[in-house]
């Protein structure tokens, strides 16, 4: 992850130094583009693994489904960031369903604390 970012920085250095209608730009945008999709695929395997393995290890029958969804949240925070608006009725969705991902998963990591003292 470290060299992603790494790359990300250099290729904002080299767009710095040229102009915006330049093909070497649009390239350099491109391939910005392409490092920060890999970063985000990490992000969310890890938003996925944490969901799924801290609730499969209380047995919780929906961790494959909340983990599952957590990621469409995902998804969802990342449409509102990049397009900068969701419909009101998914955004109000999304805070629901994360709140309760959420709120799951913090009290399955709680009992494990808990249950290790």
């Amino acid at each position: 992850m470290e060299f992603l970012e790494k790359w990300q920085k250099e290729l904002e250095g080299k767009k710095a130094l040229l102009q915006a209608d330049a093909d070497e730009f649009e390239s350099l945008e491109a391939l910005e583009r392409e490092i920060f999709f890999r970063k985000e695929n990490s992000l969310r395997s890890q938003i996925r693994s944490l969901v799924y393995e801290t609730l499969q290890a209380e047995r919780n029958p929906e961790a494959q489904e909340l983990a599952k969804q957590a990621v469409d949240l995902y998804d969802k925070r990342s449409t509102l960031v990049h397009e900068g608006r969701l419909p009101p009725n998914v955004l109000d969705d999304a805070e629901r369903k994360s709140k309760q991902i959420v709120e799951k998963v913090l009290k399955a990591k709680i009992r494990s604390i808990l249950n290790l003292s």
